[in-house]
């Protein structure tokens, strides 16, 4: 049983490791990566997420979360 914990444990630290290797080497983010940045990086300047959805489609955008019209 120990010796099954510490290869998780190796395997985790690798897999990590490789993680910050590619991070520091510049290495692209995943597309899923990129979605939820780009939606920290918004919410941290504080432009809306939602209001270019009403140029599509405004009768659909309408059950989006209405927190800049209230």
């Amino acid at each position: 049983m120990r010796q099954e914990k510490n290869i998780v444990v190796v395997v985790i630290a690798a897999l990590a490791g490789l993680a910050v290797f590619r991070w520091l080497g510049g290495a692209p983010l995943g597309v899923d990566s990129a979605v939820y940045r780009a939606g920290a990086l918004a919410v941290l300047r504080g432009q809306p997420l939602y209001e270019p959805l009403l140029a599509l489609d405004p009768k659909s955008a309408l059950e989006l979360p209405n927190q800049f019209w209230e």
